[in-house]
């Protein structure tokens, strides 16, 4: 069995999310799946392609207004009713490391 390699644990946990892909369209909306320091995953209803860079609001307890995160969508695929989308946020490599 291939030893996880994450830097960031990660936590499932239900928040709604607001997508915007950088350069176009409308913004998806939908609900995290899980979340750690190095990205996001989640349901969204709108599809969104693999590498495209995007910025995502959700809340967070303790903080005033939305967390707002920048990344690239590493994962996209038809789940359901929707989309699942993974996003790497900036600074973390595609594994979950930290880039350097």
């Amino acid at each position: 069995m291939p030893r996880e390699r994450r830097v960031h644990p990660r936590v499932q946990v239900a928040l709604p999310v607001e997508l915007d892909v950088d350069d176009y369209g409308p913004t998806a909306k939908g609900s995290t799946v899980d979340l750690s320091r190095g990205g996001v995953l989640m349901t969204v209803d709108l599809h969104v392609e693999v590498g495209a860079r995007c910025t995502v609001r959700f809340p967070m307890a303790g903080v005033d207004g939305p967390e707002v995160k920048s990344g690239r969508v590493v994962r996209s695929g038809p789940v359901g009713s929707g989309f699942l989308v993974a996003l790497q946020f900036d600074g973390c490599s595609e594994d979950g490391t930290r880039s350097h």
